[in-house]
């Protein structure tokens, strides 16, 4: 893992701080990586993997990162499921049938 910093004037932190759980993810060769739980192969030939316990550091891996959540593999159908239900509530408020 390379290391160095990014200079920035601002860094908005926009999540949400609740208790929810702690994910601990990592993206890495796919002939790198470890097999667990929650894993997706990617297009460019690294794989995104997932853990509630913060992996051991083996040097392999490209990008770390977190995230706060029940399910990270859910969460992207979960989301767009709401977005859908917002956007119908909306739809239904502006268009009327034809005779009302």
């Amino acid at each position: 893992m390379g290391n160095g910093a990014i200079q920035t004037d601002y860094l908005l932190d926009l999540r949400q701080h609740n208790q929810a759980a702690r994910w601990h993810g990592f993206v890495c060769r796919t002939e790198d990586s470890t097999r667990t739980n929650i894993f997706g192969d990617r297009s460019d030939g690294t794989t995104e993997i997932w853990s509630r316990e913060r992996p051991e550091s083996n040097g392999t891996s490209l990008q770390e990162m977190t995230w706060d959540g029940e399910q990270p593999s859910t969460f992207i159908t979960e989301e767009v499921e709401l977005g859908m239900e917002l956007a119908q509530t909306i739809i239904d408020t502006i268009i009327h049938p034809v005779g009302q």
